[in-house]
């Protein structure tokens, strides 16, 4: 679910945060395993479910980070991509507004951090008129609004 959009039946602007944990277990074979975990938060205001998907992304990371039995990509790759256990934690913002559905992907891929950021910063600003916005350098050095709230894990955790 790259930032993307889709139609949908409904007309007024709806909106929820999805915290996706993709966990992948490869035994002593190289045999393959994926499991996938789907949190969403579609209660509340905006901002408040933008909190709860971001301290609930947090408290996964930590859990895992400190559980032995998860592999970091080094360790992983010491053991030849073999006998471990990772995971991967992905965000999205997801809009739906006359019909369509826009998915802003926030976390997990760090090609579209910015851009992804930006856009979710432009629908606050838009919608809610939130003015606790910040603006810093992209990768290429240009120049973007995001939300200040919570940025230095966007920035810190980013892959």
């Amino acid at each position: 679910m790259k930032n993307s959009i889709t139609k949908t039946a409904n007309n007024f602007i709806t909106s929820k945060y999805v915290v996706s944990i993709h966990i992948l277990k490869v035994d002593k074979k190289g045999n393959r395993k994926n499991e996938n975990l789907e949190y969403i938060f579609d209660e509340g205001e905006l901002l408040e479910k933008r909190k709860s998907a971001i301290e609930k992304a947090q408290e996964i990371m930590h859990s895992y980070d400190n559980d032995e039995s998860f592999s970091s990509p080094s360790e992983a790759h010491a053991k030849s991509f073999k006998n471990f256990k990772s995971y991967s934690i992905d965000i999205y913002l997801v809009i739906e507004d006359e019909g369509e559905q826009y998915d802003y992907h926030i976390y997990g891929d760090e090609e579209i951090l910015y851009e992804a950021l930006e856009a979710e910063a432009k629908f606050f600003k838009k919608e809610f008129e939130i003015t606790k916005l910040i603006k810093i350098d992209d990768y290429e050095d240009e120049e973007v609004e995001v939300i200040e709230e919570s940025l230095g894990f966007f920035l810190t955790y980013s892959l």
